[in-house]
C-alpha cells in the first residue's frame, strides 16, 4: 500500500525539551498516485 504524507518541521518553543525541532506529519488524500513527485515548499 502507498500513503501520501506532508511533513512540516517546527521549532520547539518548550525550553525544557532536549530537541530543538519537531515534525508534524499530516496524511494527504489523493485519488491516484500515478505521476506524483516530491515537492518542496519554501518556508515563510
Amino acid at each position: 500500500k502507498r500513503v501520501r504524507v506532508k511533513l512540516e518541521r517546527k521549532r520547539n518553543e518548550d525550553e525544557d525539551s532536549k530537541e530543538k525541532m519537531y515534525t508534524i506529519v499530516e496524511h494527504v488524500m489523493v485519488d491516484s498516485y500515478k505521476g506524483l513527485v516530491n515537492e518542496c515548499e519554501a518556508n515563510e
